[in-house]
């Protein structure tokens, strides 16, 4: 019996062609992504309901498209929700997001729509997530049973807005999500300054982290 302590074996290598075809592919891969990335964060599903949820802080010009989108879709129930945040570098100064944009939204003409809150105490973290659960809670305490919603938020912060807000909405209500533009800088160019890029890099993160790692228990109704 003759012992074998080698044997060979056929081995299959990229050519240069191969890896430039792999190279090729990768790049345009990297492309399609960079140039389509902002405009799948900055996501508008709304649906058709008497309920708008303002999510967070907005800047001045949002309030004022917020109220335009109200009075226009006869919108019936305006609420704004949000969490405590430092005011200052002194942490002990904080307020409220939902208050704030209760107070901005109360000094503008929503004719017939109605302005409620549903203001959330501090977190350290899920913030939005937080939010969404008290809205949920107020529309219970309420005796509020809608069986759709709209949230709207701000430019790429609206996927994961979306996302969360149906987590915690998963057997509650429908939600549909709108998104508020942020006019800094251009979606389709965001790589070109540094908060396009601060803001992108951020969110795509954070909609990564959201959809495989972020699974919370919500008791049903």
């Amino acid at each position: 019996m003759k012992i074998k302590l080698v044997q060979q074996r056929i081995c299959y290598r990229l050519t240069p062609l191969g890896w430039a075809l792999i190279l090729g592919a990768n790049l345009i891969l990297v492309f399609v992504i960079v140039r389509t990335i902002a405009v799948f964060l900055v996501v508008n599903k709304p649906l058709e309901t008497e309920i708008l949820i303002v999510d967070g802080m907005m800047p001045g010009y949002a309030y004022d498209s917020i109220v335009a989108l109200a009075v226009k879709n006869n919108y019936h129930y305006l609420i704004t929700a949000g969490v405590n945040m430092d005011y200052t570098f002194n942490s002990s100064e904080k307020f409220n997001t939902a208050e704030f944009s209760y107070k901005v939204l109360s000094t503008k003409k929503l004719d017939k729509c109605e302005l409620f809150k549903a203001p959330a105490s501090s977190v350290d973290r899920d913030r939005t997530f937080t939010s969404a659960m008290k809205v949920r809670d107020w529309f219970i305490s309420n005796k509020l049973f809608p069986s759709k919603v709209n949230v709207i938020s701000f430019s790429c912060h609206s996927r994961r807005t979306w996302i969360l807000y149906r987590k915690a909405f998963h057997d509650f209500a429908e939600v549909g999500i709108i998104a508020i533009n942020d006019n800094s800088y251009d979606y389709n160019k965001w790589y070109r300054t540094s908060k396009g890029v601060r803001m992108i890099l951020s969110e795509t993160i954070g909609y990564l982290y959201t959809k495989i790692f972020f699974h919370p228990k919500v008791n049903s109704l």
